[in-house]
């Protein structure tokens, strides 16, 4: 069954790539494509014929530089969904509920709710989803929402030597070790997971590993050049190979999220493929991941908890 995947974009994260494969080996033909000017769906229905077109990411098909432009294409949006909805299936995969770092969020609302009028079917992450959606968006409830299978594909994992890595850091062996990783970017709120472990009593370490989105690494590093613990917190504010990224959560006892308007997250997935202890926020979809310490507001008692829980 040949399936259209949009958009394809330049990105280390593995998830397409695990989409793709997992996709293949239940018998579909998926492939991501670019996202084009205009019409991008209409175009593909016509030239690759698919059965179904998944829209996994509908800003990069609206979104411009330049908001006039961005107005034009949100407008025409509508039209590209109806003629490709009469050519071919059309499901919208939702992996969040709009755009982190949307520019114009009108817009970005505005192409959500075309394509929950338009499209066939909405794919989500969980079943407590499925409720979410359709009271953000109502022609979500004339359509049918399904619990989507394949969103969470099976995440392909390293583990290293906790004593060799350790070591290279030069983090002692017993002491305990927060760390929190992905692309880092203002909605993950990486400034508050600094400050609330700068306030906590216990010894501890925190590793923030990842690359930040455009200036983002300056208000990290900002933050620990005002934290009374910055001796103890490791930056790797770069695109990491997957070794390293291993290396780090193999050296680390609790992965720490506090990530806001979040419906899905891969990094929580990662850290619980990797047996790590999680403290999230009780947000989405990610209460059903079976996270270890769900908190609403407080997130340093959440970091105590997970200290008192290792230390006994």
């Amino acid at each position: 069954m040949r399936e259209i995947l949009l958009p394809e974009f330049p990105t280390r994260n593995p998830f397409p790539r695990l989409y793709v494969k997992e996709r293949k080996e239940f018998g579909g033909d998926a492939e991501w494509k670019k996202p084009l000017p205009f019409f991008t769906l209409t175009y593909y229905a016509l030239k690759e014929k698919p059965r179904i077109i998944e829209v996994h990411w509908h800003y990069p098909l609206v979104f411009s530089k330049f908001y006039p432009l961005t107005v034009l294409k949100t407008l025409l949006f509508p039209l590209d969904l109806f003629i490709a909805s009469r050519l071919v299936s059309i499901f919208w995969v939702l992996h969040n509920l709009s755009h982190h770092e949307a520019k114009y969020p009108l817009c970005d609302y505005l192409a959500s709710f075309f394509l929950s009028l338009f499209c066939h079917r909405i794919l989500v992450p969980c079943r407590e989803a499925k409720e979410i959606i359709k009271r953000y968006f109502p022609p979500a409830r004339k359509r049918r929402v399904l619990w989507h299978t394949y969103a969470h594909p099976e995440y392909e994992i390293k583990k290293f030597d906790r004593k060799k890595v350790r070591k290279k850091l030069g983090i002692p062996e017993r002491d305990f070790v927060f760390i929190t990783f992905g692309e880092l970017r203002p909605y993950k709120r990486i400034e508050e997971i600094i400050r609330a472990f700068s306030s906590l009593e216990r010894n501890a370490w925190l590793i923030v590993a990842g690359k930040p989105y455009r200036f983002y690494g300056r208000r990290i590093k900002k933050e620990v050049e005002k934290s009374k613990r910055r001796e103890r917190i490791l930056l790797f504010l770069r695109p990491l190979t997957d070794d390293e990224l291993f290396m780090l959560l193999s050296a680390s006892d609790c992965a720490v999220f506090a990530m806001r308007k979040v419906l899905s997250s891969g990094s929580v997935l990662l850290a619980k493929k990797m047996g790590l202890f999680i403290v999230a926020p009780d947000r989405g979809c990610i209460p059903s991941y079976g996270v270890h310490i769900l908190y609403k507001e407080d997130l340093k008692k959440a970091m105590e908890r997970a200290l008192c829980v290792f230390s006994g």
